[in-house]
């Protein structure tokens, strides 16, 4: 394994709470731990990650001083400024794991400085290494967040549900979705476009997942095209259960607009869900989701329509054609967390 290191993931005011970017923090650590490092996830403010139970000895609560470490990670823009304030280590030992251009949370100038602050860069898509090459000249190495591979298709092949493809034979199509109060991920696409295909008598189900209650959502969204649809909704579901969702919708459709590696794509697809992904890859979709190969990609509303009915069309036969080409896909090229934890070892040296 080499030199036991010392590993930081700075989150300090910034946090940890339920979302994708805490999870691939958590997992992350959690692997580097696993291969014999002492990682700590450095926090100064409470934890308010419980998708599931974070191991005690990652988190670190700071309340005075740091304490001495061989390795900094910055996790995100708001925490390049402490990572470079950090005094008992030179610059050749702090990077950033750029895991989405944070557009949201600071402007584009602002962010572009601290990827050329100095720091060590790694991504985690294709499109950010050539979003950062672009503004600073500077080629980051790409560090997927991985997928606890193992994990899943255990669980999926015990719960004995694995689809390969579905029959071809339906009338109507069951849509799983994320439902989200952010205007990045672009819930009003995912009503819209389930408004349209229940027009024409192609919906059978919509099914959504959320961070939220239903109730909220509600309250931000004007969901009155979905008044008479078939809605299953599944609050902060843990693995087994989001497994179980995903393993029964016949598409994944994704419709967020920034994004650094969608992470609720890929789970769908080793499910055996067929991706309707949007054209665009500031969403975060563009390493694995390939138009005509892996899935079917749309650029309007009414694109995404017209791609879910070319897969009713489908014979099995294609079907399964694209899910064996994402299944390697995401075995080869993405790969599992542990094996980018390897690449992430391999990045400090």
């Amino acid at each position: 394994m080499g030199e036991i290191m010392r590993i930081a993931f700075n989150l300090l005011d910034c946090g940890l709470g339920n979302n994708g970017g805490s999870q691939t923090i958590i997992r992350m650590a959690d692997e580097l731990y696993m291969l014999g490092h002492n990682v700590n996830i450095l926090i100064n403010q409470p934890n308010k990650f419980t998708w599931f139970k974070v191991p005690n000895d990652l988190i670190f609560e700071v309340e005075d001083e740091i304490p001495q470490y061989d390795i900094m990670i910055a996790t995100g823009c708001s925490t390049v400024a402490s990572t470079l304030a950090y005094k008992k280590l030179s610059i050749s030992k702090k990077f950033y794991w750029i895991r989405a251009i944070e557009t949201w949370a600071m402007p584009p100038d602002e962010l572009v400085k601290g990827y050329s602050s100095g720091l060590g860069l790694m991504v985690n898509s294709e499109w950010q290494r050539r979003f950062v090459y672009e503004k600073t000249g500077k080629v980051a190495d790409i560090i997927y967040s991985g997928l606890p591979m193992r994990t899943i298709t255990d669980k999926i092949f015990g719960m004995n549900k694995y689809k390969m493809a579905i029959d071809n034979d339906k009338k109507k199509v069951i849509v799983g979705a994320l439902a989200s109060k952010k205007d990045r991920k672009r819930f009003t696409d995912i009503i819209d476009i389930a408004h349209k295909l229940n027009q024409r008598g192609l919906l059978e189900e919509l099914v959504l997942i959320g961070n939220e209650s239903l109730d909220k959502i509600k309250s931000v969204f004007n969901l009155i095209d979905l008044d008479g649809l078939s809605i299953r909704y599944f609050k902060q579901p843990d693995m087994d259960e989001k497994l179980g969702v995903m393993l029964n919708c016949d598409v994944w459709l994704s419709t967020s607009i920034n994004e650094g590696l969608h992470i609720p794509s890929l789970e769908a697809a080793i499910c055996g869900c067929f991706l309707i992904s949007r054209d665009k890859e500031e969403s975060g979709l563009s390493d694995y989701s390939i138009n005509d190969y892996t899935s079917f990609n749309y650029l309007s509303n009414d694109d995404a329509v017209i791609q879910i009915k070319r897969f009713m069309s489908l014979i099995k036969e294609d079907r399964v054609q694209f899910n064996n080409r994402i299944y390697e896909l995401i075995k080869y090229k993405i790969g599992s967390i542990d094996e980018n934890a390897m690449r992430m070892l391999k990045a400090f040296s």
